[in-house]
């Protein structure tokens, strides 16, 4: 079913349609476990499992779907688009900072943290793999509300 048509979600015998681009109440815990797990395969991302053909797109892949995550977290009534819109102008805007190179940003970036946050040098590849981890983000919480899984307090 595409992101352009309504969910249909049965819940105690009541039907509910959730339209991708209206709100929706996504549960803390379940997004919150989702993130972690998103952000431990994005630390491990840059290890020998991974196949010398992915390895320069997967950290990146990750770090999309870390954002969307973390703001469905945040704005957890948000819908799914409006989520995937400020999950890609994020990390647009994050890549696009490393073209700026302050004495004080580089400093930041210097650290493990500041560089896994901030990154180090602008690739327009990761421009599409951004684009791609917002969108399997989308695909995954549509299988996910199809499937009853994130709905809930």
């Amino acid at each position: 079913m595409g992101l352009d048509r309504h969910l249909a979600i049965e819940k105690q015998g009541v039907y509910f349609y959730i339209n991708p681009l209206l709100s929706l109440k996504r549960n803390r815990l379940q997004y919150f476990i989702a993130l972690i797990v998103v952000i431990f395969f994005g630390l491990t991302s840059r290890q020998e499992w991974v196949p010398f053909w992915l390895y320069p797109y997967l950290g990146d892949t990750l770090y999309a779907l870390m954002c969307y995550m973390g703001f469905a977290f945040i704005f957890r009534r948000w819908a799914p688009l409006k989520i995937a819109g400020l999950s890609f102008m994020f990390c647009v805007l994050i890549e696009f900072s490393q073209l700026y190179q302050a004495p004080w940003l580089n400093e930041i970036r210097s650290y493990r943290l500041g560089a896994l946050i901030l990154g180090n040098g602008f690739l327009v590849s990761d421009l599409f793999c951004y684009a791609l981890g917002v969108s399997v983000a989308l695909l995954l919480e549509e299988k996910a509300l199809k499937q009853k899984l994130f709905i809930g307090a």
